[in-house]
């Protein structure tokens, strides 16, 4: 059994509490690219079992995410993030660079960084582009959105207010046309031959 893993094509949504579990004999044998695991305080294998298993399967690639490195637990000398690809049969670790891993297979790549996330700021988990850029969340997205409305909004408030002082400056222009026209025919001048 996979826990936690989400597969492309599969449907993830299975219940009320949502998918808890992937088991590839009841997913007609579809195998993930990617398995993550996230090391808890309850240690579970990861290093050893859970990688030798993943192995066994053939999935592409294995990654472990361990918050505590470098603070405390039974793996805090371990990297913070693991990223393993299968290559000839067996997993050989690959390079983080800037602390992001790229997976040309998926054509992304999973790295960490200090965000917030539902009100949580800490370090996260991302996917990043090519260059570099990190994918925004959802809620980041929304947030992007709403900046960019109320961008829009004050633009065109402000495209209204030009227009009505331009039609304020030529009612102005005209009001002081026709008091000089008045001015001129006053003094028995025609505005009109001037």
């Amino acid at each position: 059994m996979v826990i936690g893993v989400r597969v492309v094509g599969v449907k993830h949504d299975t219940g009320e509490r949502g998918r808890l579990s992937y088991v590839l004999w009841e997913e007609a044998y579809i195998m993930p690219i990617l398995a993550l695991e996230v090391i808890s305080e309850q240690y579970n294998g990861e290093y050893e079992a859970k990688l030798a298993d993943y192995q066994t399967l053939g999935i592409l690639y294995y990654a472990i995410y361990n918050p505590l490195s470098g603070r405390r637990g039974r793996f805090k000398n371990r990297e913070r993030l693991e990223v393993y690809k299968l290559i000839a049969g067996k997993y050989e670790l690959l390079e983080p660079e800037n602390n992001r891993v790229w997976l040309p297979e998926i054509g992304l790549a999973l790295g960490y960084e200090q965000g917030e996330h539902i009100a949580w700021v800490r370090e996260w988990l991302y996917w990043y582009d090519r260059s570099g850029n990190r994918y925004l969340t959802a809620e980041e997205r929304a947030r992007a959105a709403a900046a960019m409305a109320e961008q829009a909004s004050l633009i065109a408030q402000q495209e209204r207010l030009n227009a009505q002082q331009e039609r304020l400056a030529k009612q102005e222009a005209e009001q002081k046309a026709q008091r000089l026209a008045e001015r001129l025919r006053a003094l028995g001048i025609n505005p009109d031959e001037v």
